[in-house]
């Protein structure tokens, strides 16, 4: 999880958008860019969108928004341009809310382009106007500092998937280990991916693991029992499972 600082005077908390665009760059150069949805949070920023480009993030990069996606910048500069003049005596406000934009938004985007939302659009000026083309198609955030893993949602990294037999999860180097759920180098976006992950990893393991250790009339319930009441062949870790002697690695995993 990362810590996006808001823009000045967005602060925002449960406003969301269903659909964005998010581009994140790190000194000036383009990372990657994503489009979802998005939430304002009391620290800045959150939904699929953020969390899904996450895993590329570092403290300092820089976030730029648009909330009027698929409309581009200068989708928004020219239909401005042509319709604000035209508007009269229409305050910006009422012109802004033509967008489907949550009011409380279009009160704080008019507040951080020094607008005074009861303008008349006839009354607004050029740099006015593009200044709020740019908050509405290019607003800017930074990524403040990375949540530790104590607030993570998923892991990144694990074991090198070529080093795997994809079809019972088994180590390639060393038989009778299997690996499954995030040790392995696997990690999907925000939506049950992971957690899918997990669980289809686990019952490709389950045939083979059990096959091999069950006993006659042995279900792989009482095996499992079995296996963590032997403490000799058996060690249960406080936050996970690892069944040593048996070489399984189990790994929990969260969407």
């Amino acid at each position: 999880m990362q810590f996006i600082k808001k823009a000045a005077s967005l602060d925002l908390p449960g406003i969301s958008f269903s659909e964005v665009q998010a581009t994140l760059y790190r000194n000036n150069i383009k990372i990657t860019q994503n489009i979802d949805s998005i939430l304002f949070t009391h620290k800045g920023l959150s939904g699929p969108v953020i969390l899904n480009m996450s895993r590329w993030m570092e403290a300092n990069d820089s976030i730029t928004v648009n909330f009027l996606y698929p409309y581009s910048y200068e989708d928004i500069r020219d239909l401005f341009a042509k319709e604000i003049p035209q508007r009269g005596k229409e305050e910006i406000i009422t012109y802004l809310r033509n967008y489907k934009l949550p009011k409380s938004f279009c009160y704080a985007i008019c507040k951080l382009a020094t607008i005074s939302e009861h303008t008349f659009c006839s009354n607004l000026t050029k740099k006015q106007r593009v200044d709020l083309v740019n908050i509405l198609t290019r607003c800017e955030f930074t990524v403040d500092n990375l949540g530790g893993f104590n607030v993570a949602m998923a892991t990144a990294g694990g074991i090198y998937l070529k080093e795997i037999n994809p079809t019972t999860m088994e180590s390639r180097k060393h038989n009778g280990l299997y690996f499954i759920g995030e040790v392995l180098d696997i990690d999907g976006d925000t939506g049950g991916y992971n957690i899918q992950a997990a669980f289809s990893t686990a019952h490709l393991c389950s045939k083979p693991v059990s096959y091999t250790h069950l006993r006659a009339h042995e279900t792989v319930l009482e095996l499992v029992c079995r296996l963590l009441l032997e403490k000799k062949k058996a060690k249960v870790a406080t936050d996970n499972t690892t069944l040593l002697n048996t070489q399984i690695i189990l790994i929990p995993s969260t969407p």
